[in-house]
């Protein structure tokens, strides 16, 4: 699809199969968003590539963004790549790349480089379930560009067994010269009773690492690998104090070269994936098209970052049908720090009730620094997956 208009506008996409009416499957519970693509170019990356990793494999979708297109994929893993070329795609028409069809061996992590000799081409990244007959989570995410990549990345959510969920931030040095990463951890929030609350760790609190990654390499952060030297093992600035279980924060990483990332959270039957930002794209003005206040059972959580150099407050104009709300962060957020805009129909939380309950809203926000965001939306029940995705951010 290619969707023109008189005004500058943008987009979300959903895919899922679950049961409504005549549609989905019998069992089907997975759903995930992804941004629409503004501007098409000739070369795309995709962090992550899995063929039957745990379990999981991903499937890319690359569009002939105008004119046919011919293209090249490289996948690369731990120990090879398989190159697909020569493939043609007819103009506004997709093709399907498939780590199987291009001999990628099983049970593998690696990235995938897609490269148009002719044309410009658009992609996107779909991971589920590997060879299922119904599947019930599904995460997705659009390609990253080469104007995407850049020396400091941030990425406003990142887990470690918060109320469940878990993440993994792959981190991909772009270039052909190693990468030096300085990695910031700001904490968002604690959960009570956790290892965290136990040692102390508060909101606010920064811890840092310094990495090294490879040429043309990857390093993931993951609570996954609590064994292993990826750990999210960030270390309290001025202080003794580890990143442990129970915590939800926003990370910055600053490289030597330049990086594109994705992360991934797990929180049991549930799956999302969303883009790092590059923060040379952050402005102070965003806009996140979906954002639902309890309806029909589903509610979005839209965290928003703060990439500049001084604490601001973000201030989010919510527009339901019709309704306009305006809800102001309560509290200044440092550089690198993130809060959370969710259940604003709950008074409990905010005081009094921000935005009615029942609302499917538009949500524009607005900062005196540069601010990046993700909208993550579950539904109340856990009949569906959930699913998130990047909000965009505008010249302001």
């Amino acid at each position: 699809m290619v969707v023109s208009a008189d005004q500058p506008i943008r987009a979300v996409v959903t895919v899922n199969n679950f049961q409504s009416g005549a549609m989905g499957v019998e069992g089907g519970r997975a759903s995930a968003y992804y941004q629409s693509v503004q501007e098409p170019g000739d070369l795309l990356s995709f962090p992550v590539m899995k063929h039957n990793y745990f379990g999981q494999t991903t499937t890319f979708y690359i569009q002939a963004a105008g004119e046919a297109a011919t293209i090249n994929a490289t996948f690369t893993y731990p120990g090879g790549s398989q190159s697909m070329t020569g493939i043609n795609i007819p103009a506004g028409r997709t093709y399907m790349l498939d780590p199987l069809a291009a001999d990628v061996p099983g049970n593998v992590l690696g990235s995938l480089v897609v490269e148009a000799t002719a044309g410009q081409i658009a992609g996107v990244i779909m991971e589920t379930q590997h060879n299922v007959a119904v599947g019930t989570f599904a995460m997705s995410t659009k390609a990253f560009a080469p104007t995407d990549a850049d020396v400091k990345v941030v990425a406003p959510t990142n887990k470690t067994i918060y109320f469940g969920a878990t993440t993994g931030w792959q981190l991909l040095n772009t270039t052909d010269t190693e990468a030096t990463v300085d990695v910031t951890f700001t904490i968002a929030g604690v959960q009570a009773g956790s290892k965290a609350a136990v040692a102390d760790i508060a909101v606010g609190d920064q811890f840092e690492i310094e990495i090294t990654i490879p040429a043309n390499g990857s390093y993931l952060f993951s609570t996954g690998l609590a064994a292993g030297a990826n750990y999210y093992k960030a270390v309290e600035v001025g202080g003794t104090k580890t990143i442990t279980e129970g915590l939800f924060f926003s990370g910055v990483a600053v490289s030597t070269q330049p990086l594109v990332a994705t992360v991934n959270e797990n929180n049991g039957p549930n799956r999302i994936l969303y883009s790092a930002f590059g923060a040379d794209g952050a402005t102070t003005k965003l806009a996140a098209p979906a954002v639902k206040e309890a309806f029909f059972n589903q509610r979005t959580s839209l965290n928003v970052q703060n990439v500049g150099d001084v604490a601001t407050t973000p201030t989010a104009v919510y527009n339901c049908a019709g309704e306009e709300y305006t809800v102001a962060a309560p509290a200044a957020i440092n550089p690198g720090q993130a809060v959370n805009f969710f259940l604003l129909s709950d008074v409990a939380r905010w005081g009094e009730v921000k935005v009615p309950a029942g609302n499917n809203c538009a949500v524009i926000v607005t900062a005196g620094q540069p601010i990046v965001a993700v909208a993550q939306e579950s539904i109340i029940g856990d009949s569906q997956d959930i699913k998130n995705y990047e909000g965009f951010n505008l010249t302001p």
